[in-house]
């Protein structure tokens, strides 16, 4: 599954063109913790870094343990 997260709802749209199955704005959501735990419950396997250090936080402890 690609989740991936954008600035502004324009750039969310874009994201889902390119056939991410989940998009969000990171400036409206209120968590981005849970967006990621509803779009991913089984954990993350590959993290690309291209966000904000916050972002990388929750991802990184949210990586996939096997």
């Amino acid at each position: 599954m690609a989740t991936g997260f954008a600035g502004s709802d324009a750039k969310v749209a874009h994201l889902k063109e390119l056939g991410f199955d989940a998009a969000y704005n990171y400036k409206t959501i209120s968590s981005i913790e849970q967006a990621l735990k509803e779009a991913c419950p089984k954990g993350i396997d590959l993290y690309f870094d291209n966000v904000r250090y916050t972002e990388c936080l929750t991802l990184c402890s949210m990586l996939e343990s096997q």
